[in-house]
């Protein structure tokens, strides 16, 4: 596994951001949770994170809105909204929630790249 690799979890669903951060942290990953994308926006601001992992609907932004903010991370979309997952051009990967654990850890561990390069797979303009 990659070394010292740092996601961000936005999520407002408190139990689903804390059951997110517990598995990424047993598998010894750094991992910091925001409820908000606007919170998310503020904690980009204080350090850099190889991976994002969102649910699309957020109070205030959604995660569709904080996707099209991003370009240099890798972004996953959480969500249980198959209309919203079909929507998610933003995103390296969409994820419907329930997730499997290992999905979503193997969609970290693989996307996760030095976090001022990019993802692999993602289309930049």
């Amino acid at each position: 596994m990659p070394q010292e690799i740092r996601v961000l979890v936005v999520d407002d669903d408190a139990m689903n951001a804390v059951a997110i951060r517990r598995l990424l942290e047993l598998e010894g990953i750094e991992a910091t949770t925001v409820p908000t994308a606007e919170d998310a926006l503020c904690q980009l601001g204080q350090r850099p994170y190889h991976t994002i992992v969102t649910d699309l609907r957020l109070p205030g932004a959604s995660g569709q809105e904080l996707a099209r903010r991003l370009r240099q991370t890798y972004l996953i979309a959480l969500s249980g909204d198959l209309p919203g997952l079909a929507r998610s051009m933003y995103f390296d990967r969409t994820l419907r929630k329930p997730c499997d654990p290992e999905v979503l850890l193997r969609a970290i561990i693989e996307g996760s790249t030095p976090p001022d390069g990019i993802g692999p797979g993602r289309k930049r303009s």
